[in-house]
């Protein structure tokens, strides 16, 4: 029995991996396709694309691992019923229950290499991508911290407390220098937008350093700034309400909420991404677990093209349910918990009633 857990999970696992190779080689295609409008701006060329690219891996590998671990579990177990292997399995007195438990243990073994890539090596990566990005297109010129962005606009260095949507900005502070590097005026706006291709700051103080020694401090209801950045730069650091979850990690993304929801704001977005990403590997998990009943029951006797097919319906299916889920449990405030869990719920009841008809 040991000898025959071996090959069947070396079987499942060589070809989830090789599912994997698959879909990440037409992920990275159409991720290089769509940098196409992006190349040649700055300092991002085709190298810096392709670097950026292979960045965003990891996080591409654990969000389409799901799909992978359904088809892969699909065309190994597929595999040996094609060659009559699991009917002379049967025949020795292998259950069912055996040939599934040893599919599990082969899934959590893969499964942790996933999670790995994903909650571990996925958001500093994506992170890393967007500033890298963003500096090849600036030309260096912008830097992001962890207590915000720093830009540099000719001899003019600006601090971007924070970046919400695409033309906002909050806690602007403009270091304003000559041609001598000596700073002439260091000015603070509370607001800022984007708007008819230039830059419109409210609320500002501003303290002048004049020659003579002298500090002035004059206060203006709005100013427009002469900025020479492109605003979808900022975008692809932003720290701001809409910067991406995938690029923060677990416990930064759960005391992101906390600090929401103890400001007062609405954070149901970010707790159905959190709970999400909790049971994604569950998700897997149960994706991979549904390949049992459909080798041993309705797909038992049909070509592996078949498989193939129903295995990606079956996949693209959850994929739409978690993008219908997520902004219906927005609209209508459901508890994200339990909108997270529909998915799971859903296909561990196909499972089930397969798995028993399997029997």
């Amino acid at each position: 029995m040991k000898l025959l857990r071996r090959y069947i999970g070396t079987t499942v696992i060589g070809t989830i991996l090789m599912v994997v190779l698959v879909i990440i080689s037409l992920e990275m295609f159409i991720n290089f396709t769509s940098e196409f409008s992006d190349m040649g701006t700055g300092n991002y060329g085709l190298m810096r694309v392709i670097i950026y690219v292979f960045m965003c891996l990891p996080g591409a590998i654990y969000q389409f691992f799901p799909m992978a671990g359904l088809l892969g579990s699909l065309i190994g177990l597929g595999l040996m019923a094609s060659r009559s292997e699991l009917i002379v399995m049967r025949a020795a007195g292998v259950s069912l229950v055996q040939i599934t438990g040893t599919v599990i243990l082969a899934a959590l073994l893969i499964l942790a290499v996933a999670v790995f890539l994903g909650e571990v090596v996925g958001p500093p990566a994506q992170h890393a991508a967007a500033v890298y990005k963003a500096k090849s297109m600036s030309q260096g010129q912008e830097l992001y911290t962890r207590h915000g962005t720093w830009v540099r606009n000719g001899q003019d260095f600006l601090h971007i407390g924070t970046i919400s949507g695409k033309k906002h900005l909050a806690d602007v502070t403009r270091y304003k220098f000559d041609d001598q590097r000596k700073l002439q005026a260091v000015s603070f706006a509370k607001q800022g937008v984007y708007e008819h291709h230039k830059w419109h700051f409210t609320n500002i103080a501003t303290t002048i350093f004049a020659d003579n020694q002298k500090v002035m401090s004059k206060h203006y209801s709005s100013q427009d700034w002469q900025l020479e950045f492109n605003p979808r730069l900022l975008t692809m650091v932003g720290n701001g309400d809409d910067d991406t979850t995938a690029s923060r990690s677990l416990p930064d993304l759960h005391a992101y909420i906390k600090y929401l929801k103890n400001s007062g704001l609405q954070a149901n977005k970010y707790e159905f991404d959190f709970w999400q990403r909790i049971l994604q590997p569950l998700v897997t998990l149960v994706m991979i677990l549904l390949a049992v009943p459909f080798i041993f029951g309705p797909l038992r006797s049909v070509t592996m093209g078949l498989r193939i097919l129903a295995g990606t319906v079956v996949g693209f299916s959850v994929y739409l349910i978690d993008q219908f889920i997520a902004p219906v449990s927005i609209v209508y405030q459901l508890p994200p918990l339990a909108a997270a869990s529909l998915p799971v719920i859903f296909i561990a009841v196909v499972g089930v009633v397969l798995l028993m008809r399997a029997k």
